[in-house]
């Protein structure tokens, strides 16, 4: 009896837990083997040391506008904030589902993308489509300009690669932006369709991040330069957290009517936020504050949603 190959396996047996657990822990095997490896060629002991990948998520409700706040922390992923609303139709109008987030998201990575090439001395996306358009002059059919286009990128691409590894991030932002033209050309104009293309990318990206394993090594070196970097940096990331945590619920305090005079007092928001701001920082793995450290927090917040209107002197 011949062993199927995976490419013939039962569409049920691709879904199932068990497949895509041994797809993920043959993955990190890998890695920590290739990571021993070059520990035995270097002399150098080193541990691979399991973490905690506990998924937490906190929510707030807002009555106001009926909004909702999720607080999520999952393995290096520890200061995600997501806004989404209780009614589907008004989230999917903010343009979070339909790409227009990815698309800016691949606007700023086409600019880091063209700065790094600039610093490292290399022709940048706009540069290398110069090159293209001069040599397209002598081509004739479409076809044949099309073919110009995707040869002068992969070219260089390519030429970087060669030159400076293709590992390297010159030639990795060489490679996104050859990629980005053949998208760009292919799509014709069509938003609509460029935007999927990038809502896809920025899927394929967490998904392979998620199933090949990469998440808990990333959280395996998260974790270990938290450890040997409780200091400053890490303290200010911390109080950073903590200080939008308090921000949101008072906000969400401050916009209902019934909390009076309350929304005004420092002391007496503290005292009326204190339990629900410390079980929201408990969740997230956050110290919790004091009644009198939390009325600090919140005084700076009143006064710029309630400033005090200066008397006119009277002459």
């Amino acid at each position: 009896m011949t062993k199927r190959t995976a490419g013939d396996l039962p569409e049920s047996s691709l879904r199932s837990s068990k497949f895509r657990r041994r797809l993920r822990d043959a993955s990190i095997r890998n890695r920590v083997h290739n990571y021993h490896s070059a520990a035995k060629k270097t002399g150098r002991k080193r541990r691979y040391a399991p973490v905690e990948m506990e998924h937490k998520r906190t929510k707030s409700e807002h009555q106001a506008d009926e909004s909702i706040t999720f607080y999520e922390t999952r393995g290096v992923r520890d200061s995600s904030t997501t806004f989404l609303f209780s009614d589907f139709e008004e989230t999917f109008s903010l343009g979070n589902h339909t790409g227009h987030v990815d698309a800016d998201t691949f606007a700023s990575l086409f600019e880091a993308a063209n700065f790094w090439l600039r610093e490292a001395e290399e022709k940048d996306f706009f540069e290398t489509s110069n090159d293209a358009e001069t040599a397209k002059q002598s081509v004739r059919t479409k076809k044949q300009r099309a073919r110009v286009d995707r040869y002068t990128f992969q070219r260089w691409w390519f030429e970087i690669g060669i030159k400076r590894g293709f590992l390297s991030p010159t030639a990795t932002a060489a490679k996104f932006l050859t990629a980005s033209a053949f998208v760009e050309r292919l799509v014709k104009g069509n938003q609509q369709l460029q935007r999927a293309i990038y809502q896809f990318a920025d899927a394929w990206h967490w998904m392979h991040f998620e199933g090949k394993g990469e998440h808990e090594l990333a959280a395996i070196g998260w974790k270990s330069v938290k450890g040997r970097a409780q200091g400053p940096a890490v303290k200010q990331e911390r109080a950073e957290l903590k200080k939008k945590l308090v921000k949101e619920l008072y906000e969400a305090f401050a916009s209902e009517e019934r909390n009076g005079a309350a929304r005004r007092s420092a002391k007496r928001a503290a005292g009326a936020l204190f339990e629900q701001v410390n079980q929201k920082l408990e969740a997230l793995g956050l110290s919790s504050f004091a009644e009198k450290t939390l009325a600090d927090e919140l005084r700076p917040l009143i006064k710029a949603r309630f400033p005090e209107v200066k008397k006119k002197k009277t002459t």
